[in-house]
């Protein structure tokens, strides 16, 4: 077993052995029934067959669970052994390539809609104060996040409230990210972590994928071809499209509270979350200028 160099939520090994090359996933945040419900869905897509790239799908241990306890020094937490989907990662420099990635969670995002669970509610962005369980309530939250960020966050609470629930929801991979895109090429091969799962705004898929493309360096030769592709995947309605300079801060705010969860649990670092400050208030800047722009691209795609 190697830890590996990635992974930002979980303690994830490389494990090489006379049966394969497979993937340990240690879970930090989700309990077990969070997990079984994530491996639920992928048994549901892998049934399907419908997909052009791979999604994970785990191993059954001996006793014939996907899930087995693992002890670590913060008790015992839920582990899973995913064989290895063989592929490379596309950097921020690869616009075809990032742009593939964006296709293939639109085709994704199609197909999850065809899959209803009954299960846990994994966090979502449509209530900030439900994002993590360490983070019941915005009050307070100038305490680790400052003045700037509190009140931003807060507004952003308050100027989606009602929008979440006047958009379509379904099934949603919530994760869009460089690092769970793998290529042969510019050929998406496998898209991976579906920890975040769940029934949530349909649109906030490309939201979280636009709020994550617009912190690059590359932002500007990226934004439009990953609206674009995603949407000739899975064109989204009007009011959805004219929603996204919303959706997109409403992605970061989200992640913003997340990281505040995780260093309230002594998973990560003041450091760790004052760069989702940082990335928070550059998104919202950054809609600030270019939210007709985005609205009349979106309008156009697709």
């Amino acid at each position: 077993m190697t830890k590996t160099a990635w992974g930002w939520n979980n303690d994830t090994f490389a494990v090489t052995s006379p049966a394969g090359r497979h993937i340990l996933r240690i879970s930090a945040n989700a309990d077990r029934t969070e997990v079984e419900f994530e491996h639920e869905v992928l048994s549901r897509l892998a049934a399907l067959a419908s997909l052009p790239f791979a999604t994970p799908l785990p191993l059954r241990s001996i006793g014939g669970a996907t899930v087995e306890p693992f002890e670590t020094d913060r008790g015992q937490r839920p582990a899973t052994l995913f064989p290895v989907i063989p592929g490379r990662h596309p950097d921020d420099g690869q616009t075809d390539a990032v742009a593939a990635g964006a296709a293939a969670f639109g085709e994704l995002d199609r197909v999850l809609a065809t899959i209803e669970i009954a299960g846990p509610t994994p966090p979502t962005n449509t209530g900030l104060a439900s994002i993590s369980r360490s983070v019941p309530t915005l009050a307070g939250i100038e305490d680790a996040i400052g003045d700037e960020a509190a009140a931003l966050v807060r507004a952003v609470s308050d100027e989606t409230a009602e929008l979440v629930r006047s958009l379509p929801q379904q099934l949603i991979h919530h994760d869009f990210a460089l690092g769970n895109v793998l290529l042969d090429g510019t050929t998406v091969v496998g898209i991976l972590d579906f920890e975040f799962c769940g029934v949530d705004v349909r649109a906030n898929e490309l939201a979280g994928a636009l709020g994550l493309v617009i912190t690059k360096t590359t932002a500007d030769q990226l934004w439009r071809p990953v609206l674009a592709a995603y949407l000739r995947a899975l064109p989204l309605g009007d009011d959805e499209r004219r929603a996204l300079p919303a959706l997109t801060r409403l992605s970061r705010a989200a992640g913003l509270v997340w990281w505040v969860g995780r260093e309230r649990q002594g998973l990560s670092s003041k450091t760790d979350t004052a760069e989702r400050i940082e990335r928070l208030l550059s998104i919202d800047a950054w809609v600030t200028r270019n939210a007709d722009e985005l609205v009349e691209t979106a309008l156009a795609a697709g």
